[in-house]
């Protein structure tokens, strides 16, 4: 669940089940990677919520992590061709369209990336 400004969470909320009930309610939340007040809240309040197994979870953080040196490196990559376009004047129309070209294709990922890879915010306090 997002807001955006931070609230402390001060209200609470009795709500009573059965052991039976709370036992199916438990052990759906111990597959999640939230504890039980941040998935009850998720997926009460949350329109369609995004609820991940705890593997799942620990898969996204990886991939961020690696989306994350991916772009780094386009950056550097997008850098060093600024620079060769700029210090070498002499180079054939053919290499600086494939520069230009590579130069668009990073711009095209890194403004795209955070929509194509749509990866769910993933709290570092809860597993």
């Amino acid at each position: 669940m997002k807001t955006d400004n931070i609230e402390k969470h001060s209200r609470i909320v009795l709500v009573r089940f059965t052991p039976s009930e709370y036992a199916t309610l438990a052990a759906i939340q111990r597959k999640t990677h939230y504890n039980m007040s941040r998935f009850i809240r998720t997926v009460l309040l949350e329109k369609s919520p995004n609820i991940l197994d705890k593997e799942t979870a620990k898969n996204y953080k990886e991939i961020l992590k690696f989306v994350q040196y991916i772009s780094n490196n386009v950056n550097q990559i997008a850098k060093a061709h600024n620079a060769l376009l700029k210090t070498k004047p002499n180079m054939t129309e053919k290499n600086k369209e494939v520069i230009k070209q590579t130069i668009e294709i990073m711009q095209l990922w890194d403004s795209n990336k955070s929509r194509l890879l749509q990866v769910p915010h993933v709290p570092k306090h809860e597993k």
